[in-house]
This record gives structure tokens, C-alpha cells and sequence, in this order.
């Protein structure tokens, strides 16, 4: 997950791919971690650092692979690994949505974005989620 905010009129715009997730995926399908060191994935790591703040949802493997069984195992597990290993390089806030509310996970997402008047908002309102 992503926020980007536009500046000119402090709008934040929140999305569920970001360049992040490009790096991300092009290391788990080429197995290539050196790509992170690339010109290419150098630029790419520049605008997650720079231009948006930059989320990583996470939940524990088991929980993960039950949620994605179309991918394969191999392709997950790289994943997982290349995600919070670039969180812990680049300082990106981890929001496990294991066993919370989705209303929980929001309140999480919002405070660790810093977006603390939305935060404030959000965790004073009732929220439902049907399933």
C-alpha cells in the first residue's frame, strides 16, 4: 500500500501498487535480488523513498500462502523475504493485518502513515465491514 500527496492541494491518494511492489515482483519472477542494485531498481526505490509513503501490509507466511494459493510456493516465499527486507532497509512501516479487524488495520495504516487527523477520525467512528 501507498499514499501519495499531492502537495499543491494536500490531497493524499491512497493505492494498492506502488513502484515498490514493481521491484518486488521483478526480483521474485528473475530470483535476481542484485536488482535492487540496478539503475532501474535504484530509480524505482527512489520514488517509494521520496515521493510516497509506503505501507507493507504483512501477515505470518502460513496465513499468506492460505490467502494466495494460486501462486507458487517458491514465488511467495521470495516475495515475503524481498518485502521485509526492503522494509527494513528503507525504514517502511509494517502493518500486519493477521488477526485484527479490518477497521483495526485502517486505524494502524493511518497512524503509521502519520496521518494522525484521519486516524483520529477513524478510530472515534463506528466502522462495519460486511463479509
Amino acid at each position: 500500500m501507498y499514499l501519495f500527496q499531492n502537495f499543491v492541494n494536500e490531497v493524499v491518494h491512497v493505492g494498492d501498487r506502488g513502484p515498490l511492489d514493481l521491484v518486488v515482483w521483478i526480483v521474485s519472477v528473475t530470483s535476481d535480488f542484485g536488482y535492487v542494485r540496478s539503475l532501474c531498481g535504484k530509480v524505482l526505490l527512489a520514488l517509494v523513498v521520496r515521493y510516497t509513503r509506503t505501507l507493507l501490509l504483512d501477515a505470518p507466511l502460513h496465513e499468506l500462502l492460505r490467502r494466495k494459493v494460486e501462486h507458487p510456493l517458491r514465488f511467495m516465499i521470495l516475495q515475503v523475504v524481498t518485502y521485509r527486507a526492503l522494509a527494513r532497509c528503507l525504514g517502511i512501516p509494517i502493518v500486519s493485518t493477521f488477526g485484527v479487524s479490518p477497521a483495526a488495520t485502517l486505524i494502524s495504516v493511518l497512524s503509521s502513515a502519520q496521518l494522525s487527523q484521519a486516524s483520529s477520525v477513524f478510530s472515534t467512528t463506528q466502522y462495519h465491514h460486511s463479509r
